[in-house]
């Protein structure tokens, strides 16, 4: 999957009907100089299960997917540890 960002936190988004599967996938950020860290990237959203996760990125140090509830990823930065609540 390609995707391109741009500092205002504008990005492509995959939104699919129905279920997904990402463990083939690999993601690739287009322009990874255009990432903003005080913004939170949604990459992609789906309508039903969300299963798997990306096999490979290109995302720079510090940057992680959070794959969520519902079936959104979103690309945030993180400088320290991440903790989740659910």
């Amino acid at each position: 999957m390609l995707t391109d960002v741009a500092t205002g936190g504008n990005c492509d988004l995959l939104a699919v009907q129905g279920n997904v599967n990402l463990s083939a996938l690999a993601l690739s950020v287009a322009n990874t100089s255009q990432l903003d860290h005080s913004k939170q990237y949604t990459i992609l959203t789906c309508t039903g299960a969300r299963t798997g996760t990306f096999s490979s990125t290109n995302l720079p140090n510090n940057w992680h997917m959070v794959y969520q509830s519902g079936g959104t990823v979103k690309l945030v930065y993180v400088n320290g540890t991440m903790i989740f609540f659910r």
